[in-house]
């Protein structure tokens, strides 16, 4: 009976934790997707990679034994009172023993545990941080022969990682040892006293209070992993918190105005009207300055420009993902034909458009594969890209070829 309630239990609080990480996740992507990268400047790429995969997973593993906060305590006090049967107030000389010197001992490495974890999770931001970056610049890195210098610093980080995860498991360790050993020291501080208060130990107060003892072992044993996963959980709640509550995108400095309106004369799709953009929240990092512009319906833009002249931060206002100051207007054309404003108003919400940034997504396929992309091979066409693209001598110098 004990095994089958065991297994229900651990069967239904592990499938909870599932259902909160599958909550948590699609609202942290869908966050991301609408985070105000200039006005959190915190969250970075490997933070946020970092809250993703490892603090949704400590919130999901908390679920499995957040029981045992409330009915450890319980069964501690049970086999107590049963234990005052046996021994007396012996058993609470016992309990002094375990709240006067061993829960201060506990309670310090506790508190140096949640420090390590904090840090801890800094440098693991710091390492994913750097190793994105070097991916992302990884072909000037190998032009320049810069791999030993990137990789030391890595390295360096890592190190001061590992450090502090040494530290920290070696108090998790250290907390765990002293929780099992909980019991048998609370069973020899209690008959020590019994037998000095003049009473004799028989066989059978020895032996039940000893099966009591054990009893307590489970929920003493627990306690610590129990209070360990929460401080992890804790912090990785707070990390989470921070992501959902980040600033996000000012939706509404984009107009949508149906494409028939008086003041789409030119037929435009998108239009700026004498507007700046800024990067910060606080409109002093100047990105554009009084930008006019539109883009007609059907038609290909092309904008062109040196480097650091605003060709991305056109896109990024476009997008909505740069500030816009009081002054001007960013207006989106509907094309579609709508009946009343209020069919508009609802549908205008639902406008998309198709963004390819500068970073290159390639799939886990052949470079054939990830050229064509899922369109039917047309061998002629192929040819003539790869020839206007100067791709065969790359081709040439991998193994298998295209």
């Amino acid at each position: 009976l004990n095994t089958i309630v065991l297994q229900q239990y651990f069967h239904r609080t592990n499938t909870m934790g599932m259902r909160a990480r599958g909550c948590l996740l699609p609202a942290l992507f869908d966050k991301i997707l609408r985070v105000n990268v200039g006005a959190t400047p915190d969250q970075s790429p490997g933070k946020l990679m970092n809250v993703i995969t490892t603090d949704t997973g400590k919130i999901q593993s908390l679920f499995g034994m957040v029981l045992a906060i409330v009915s450890a305590p319980l069964q501690i006090a049970i086999a107590t009172f049963l234990l005052y049967q046996q021994i007396r107030w012996s058993v609470f000389v016992g309990i002094a023993f375990q709240m006067f010197v061993m829960t201060p001992i506990l309670m310090y490495i506790n508190t140096k545990a949640r420090a390590l974890q904090r840090e801890l999770a800094k440098k693991r931001d710091a390492r994913l941080s750097v190793v994105n970056e070097v991916f992302g610049a990884i072909k000037v890195i190998k032009m320049y022969a810069w791999e030993m210098s990137f990789g030391a610093t890595m390295s360096d980080i890592r190190k001061d990682e590992i450090s502090l995860l040494r530290s920290y498991s070696f108090l998790y360790a250290l907390q765990t040892t002293m929780f099992m050993f909980a019991s048998a020291l609370i069973s020899l501080v209690a008959f020590a006293v019994y037998t000095a208060a003049g009473n004799e130990l028989d066989g059978i107060k020895i032996f039940t209070s000893l099966a009591l003892f054990e009893i307590l072992r489970f929920p003493v044993s627990m306690l610590p992993m129990v209070i360990a996963m929460v401080i992890e959980a804790n912090i990785s709640f707070r990390r989470v918190r921070d992501v959902l509550m980040s600033t996000e995108l000012d939706t509404s400095q984009v107009q949508v105005l149906n494409s028939n309106s008086a003041e789409n004369a030119k037929n435009y799709a998108i239009e700026i009207k004498d507007a700046s953009f800024y990067f910060d929240e606080q409109l002093t990092e100047h990105a554009l300055k009084h930008i006019s512009c539109g883009f007609e319906v059907g038609s290909l833009t092309m904008i062109i420009g040196q480097t650091g002249s605003g060709k991305t931060s056109i896109l990024r206002a476009i997008l909505g993902d740069l500030n816009k100051s009081e002054h001007g207007a960013l207006i989106y054309y509907d094309q579609t034909i709508y009946e009343t404003e209020a069919q508009m108003a609802t549908a205008s919400k639902g406008l998309s458009f198709g963004y390819s940034s500068q970073t290159a997504w390639i799939q886990n396929s052949s470079v054939r594969d990830n050229i064509i992309f899922g369109k039917p091979f047309d061998a002629e066409l192929y040819k003539k890209t790869t020839t206007a693209c100067a791709l065969k001598d790359d081709f040439q110098l991998f193994p298998n070829g295209d």
